[in-house]
């Protein structure tokens, strides 16, 4: 299987350093043709810098994991407890902030274990749905989200400098979790 030797753990302070590499590796990956206008770098470092992860890890309630295959970071999920978008109501519900894979790890079965993992832990603090905005272009990942069980609620625009992407909004109820 793909995901032979994939480890999924809890981000500690000591990974803010490679979560601020990954995320913007992949945030380039991802985004990068659509900046062409503009410098990312002062984004990147307002969003991604190893200062920003070591403030989610110990002065927030956000929720990081870390995918480790081989020794190397491969990707991460976090979850925060914000509110869904204006306009859009909700329940008791998590917002899925980021779920980033080094592409070079797409299709292999990661991103699922990463998902698998945040709605465990939304489901143990009692949390009703999870949601997540997602860009209109990224085909892939709004087809790993519906194919996960997320359906569109909504749109918003996010902003990076003067760039607006156009995102959809999407939301997956939560079975409620069995106490044993």
């Amino acid at each position: 299987m793909a995901t032979d030797h994939l480890l999924i753990r809890s981000a500690t302070r000591g990974d803010a350093v490679q979560l601020s590499m990954l995320a913007q590796r992949v945030f380039i990956s991802t985004y990068g043709a659509a900046l062409t206008d503009i410098d990312p770098q002062p984004f990147l470092e307002a969003s991604f810098s190893a200062a920003v992860f070591t403030h989610l890890l110990t002065n927030s309630d956000d929720h990081l994991l870390v995918a480790i295959q081989s020794d190397r970071m491969i990707g991460y999920v976090r979850v925060a407890r914000n509110p869904l978008p204006s306009g859009l109501a909700g329940s008791a519900t998590l917002e899925l902030a980021q779920l980033y894979l080094d592409p070079a790890y797409h299709g292999r079965g990661a991103a699922a274990m990463l998902l698998s993992a945040a709605c465990h832990y939304a489901q143990s603090i009692g949390v009703e749905a999870i949601w997540l905005c997602a860009w209109k272009q990224n085909h892939r990942a709004l087809r790993f989200y519906e194919k996960s069980g997320f359906t569109i609620i909504g749109h918003c625009a996010v902003y990076v400098d003067q760039v607006v992407f156009q995102d959809v909004v999407m939301l997956r109820r939560l079975p409620h979790a069995v106490d044993s």
